[in-house]
């Protein structure tokens, strides 16, 4: 099989096509063992639509793992209380030839940023010898500088206050100068992003890059904007739909508050779902999000903004009600 169409509405419904021809055989194999076929022959015969393979495979990887119930049982994970981990759990790792950023991340069961982030680092390697300041858990270790202040901290990298002031044993409500502190779930401001209109046409030949996701669609912008700003995601998280579940996998924290630089997730009962990128949060609560692809089943209901569609980006302005019903990716 192979389709060579430049359009992509042709191209998009190859695999959706191929789906329904599956099913149309009796005694089919089962959906997992599918995808995983057409992903190894996607990429054997180097066919166009490869990367849109690999989402769908791995998206059906995550949806075939959701435990499964009846009208008797619900089969649910077990959840194992850990005891509360403080500033006093930080660890120094002394890097060695070949160590990673990712690699470290998972040997020590915590999110890739909060290394990063910890220690002032960007990309993967890091250098053979360099001794580095390893959370607890998934936030920032900060070193507290003349004029921090609970507040302060707590505003600029967005972490809880109560959580804060208990894992840092700060009580008395201050901070000593020059102490290593633990910011649970803190993650790094922003710059200040800056954003306009703009069409495929001149966008796409400037800043293309290969990032996991197709371009044209809304998982390939979320994932640009993420790299852009310095907070790039996995590549393997499949189509919008399961976005969330998967980036809680890999350590990323979730929720339904908004915050600026995060993945604007919609939710979705069937089809392949949404996402966008918080731009900006106003002072009266609204946010301003932008997104691709915002067409049909997937536009987001918005106050007001550009029109969207394939290949395009659009930037749209959420109310604060509104902004609440979706999840967020940080």
């Amino acid at each position: 099989m192979t389709n060579r169409s430049a359009n992509q509405t042709v191209r998009s419904s190859t695999v959706s096509s191929a789906v329904g021809t599956a099913s149309s055989i009796s005694s089919p194999l089962d959906e997992l063992s599918s995808a995983k076929i057409a992903l190894q022959a996607a990429q054997m015969t180097n066919l166009p639509e490869a990367t849109a393979v690999r989402n769908q495979a791995d998206t059906e990887s995550t949806l075939l793992a959701v435990a499964s119930s009846d009208t008797n049982i619900v089969a649910k994970p077990q959840i194992v209380a850990t005891a509360q981990k403080s500033k006093h759990d930080i660890r120094r790792y002394t890097a060695k030839p070949g160590d990673t950023i990712t690699g470290l991340a998972t040997k020590f069961g915590i999110a890739p940023n909060g290394i990063r982030w910890s220690n002032g680092l960007t990309g993967e390697p890091i250098p053979a010898g360099k001794v580095l300041l390893i959370p607890p858990a998934d936030g920032i270790v900060y070193t507290v500088k003349a004029g921090d202040t609970i507040d302060s901290l707590v505003g600029k990298y967005q972490a809880n206050k109560d959580s804060f002031i208990t894992v840092n044993d700060a009580e008395s409500g201050s901070l000593a100068v020059g102490s290593i502190i633990w910011i649970p779930n803190g993650t790094q401001p922003l710059p200040t992003l800056r954003f306009r209109a703009t069409n495929s046409s001149s966008f796409f030949g400037a800043v293309y890059g290969s990032n996991g996701y197709d371009r044209g669609y809304c998982t390939w912008w979320a994932a640009y904007r993420r790299t852009q700003v310095g907070q790039p995601i996995p590549s393997n998280l499949g189509n919008a739909i399961t976005w969330k579940s998967r980036a809680q996998s890999a350590g990323f924290g979730t929720g339904n508050v908004p915050r600026k630089g995060a993945v604007i997730w919609t939710p979705a009962s069937s089809g392949y779902g949404h996402v966008g990128f918080v731009e900006e949060i106003n002072a009266d609560g609204s946010v301003w999000a932008s997104d691709m692809n915002s067409r049909g089943y997937a536009r987001m209901d918005v106050n007001s903004g550009s029109a969207g569609g394939w290949n395009r980006v659009s930037y749209r302005l959420l109310s604060p009600e509104k902004a609440a019903t979706f999840g967020y990716i940080y």
